[in-house]
């Protein structure tokens, strides 16, 4: 904005060269600060600092109260409202308000501090220009907080469909498990197990469908003992 908007407005006025100067400046440290962000080192209060310095730097060559520099206040105050949380917000917000009022105050008791304009007109151009260039710098900061807000809340709305979706698998998988804590019949002689629609399981496979279990298969020493008992008193533990 202070590069490609701000500036060529500013000279078009025929201003003084400092105030052009000032306007380059917080273009430049706005383009520093913007590099060092997305480095992942942001400088919030110096470039709060830096913007503040350009418009104090720039009150009096810009007629002070009589110029439309006071515009730019509104943008400042927004950047602490919307950057910061908690006393820091309250604190840099009152630190933006008590240096307009300082400024106006000086202008007020010192008149000849600030430059005045050749005629009514050039003036009218000022102020016009300096509406014009705030209202555009505010649009801009409202559209970027936006355009944060949107891809927030999108990021958000795909984490809650990623949970419900992770939910239900979750509710399908403790169904299934549930079904192995109720009362399973079960026959008394051949051990198999009947499922809901009436038919018989042998008891690995009726596990293996109802759980992650897998199954594999040995002799105890009963079996051992009973099955081959020549291998059993050879080895009294039995044989997995």
């Amino acid at each position: 904005m202070s590069l490609f908007l701000m500036l060529p407005v500013y000279a078009a006025q025929n201003l003084k060269v400092g105030c052009l100067v000032g306007v380059a400046a917080l273009g430049f440290a706005a383009l520093a600060c913007y590099l060092a962000s997305s480095r992942g080192r942001h400088w919030f209060v110096l470039f709060l600092f830096i913007l503040l310095a350009s418009i104090d730097f720039s009150w009096p060559l810009d007629g002070g109260t009589k110029g439309g520099l006071a515009f730019y206040f509104l943008p400042v105050l927004l950047y602490p409202m919307t950057i910061f949380r908690g006393i820091k917000r309250w604190a840099l917000s009152s630190l933006v308000l008590l240096n307009l009022v300082g400024l106006m105050v000086l202008d007020r008791f010192f008149p000849d501090y600030s430059s005045t304009f050749p005629n009514a007109g050039t003036q009218l151009f000022n102020r016009i220009a300096g509406g014009v260039c705030s209202s555009a710098i505010v649009a801009a900061m409202i559209w970027s907080i936006l355009r944060s807000y949107e891809a927030e809340r999108d990021r958000l709305e795909a984490a809650r469909r990623l949970i419900l979706l992770k939910n239900a698998d979750l509710h399908e998988a403790l169904s299934n498990v549930k079904q192995l804590k109720g009362l399973l019949p079960i026959c008394c002689g051949c051990k198999k197990i009947r499922d809901d629609g009436n038919y018989w399981h042998q008891v690995e496979s009726y596990l293996s469908t109802h759980s992650d279990a897998t199954f594999s298969h040995g002799y105890c020493p009963s079996c051992m003992e009973k099955y081959f008992p020549g291998i059993a008193s050879d080895s009294p533990e039995g044989s997995a």
